[in-house]
């Protein structure tokens, strides 16, 4: 997703198994969006309050648990997700020396 874009409130890949809720407002759409399936595997709830995490996971579980069977909810914490945007230029590469490409392997680009 391009960095100027605005953070969609769900993001629900075709063809995988999992969904994620960026907006806690937007449940009933996330619920509409995933009612019938069967294949779902894992939910991820952005959030940082543990008490709305509860609530969230519990209103998943009622409505797309009992068509999954084994279907995750897992809490993620929007402040470590925004952690790993800080060493990050504006096009979206890891400032120099704390990249993954071959000069990080190789000590930041030093022979």
């Amino acid at each position: 997703m391009p960095r100027e874009a605005p953070e969609p409130p769900l993001f629900l890949p075709p063809g995988n198994a999992f969904a994620v809720l960026l907006d806690e407002s937007r449940l009933s759409q996330l619920i509409e969006a995933l009612s019938g399936r069967t294949d779902l595997r894992m939910l991820f709830v952005v959030t940082d309050a543990r008490e709305s995490f509860k609530e969230l996971s519990g209103e998943l579980e009622d409505a797309l648990g009992p068509q999954n069977p084994g279907l995750q909810i897992v809490q993620l914490y929007r402040d470590y997700l925004e952690n790993f945007m800080i060493n990050r230029e504006p096009t979206g590469h890891a400032r120099p020396g704390q990249g993954s490409g071959p000069s990080a392997v190789r000590g930041g680009g030093q022979p």
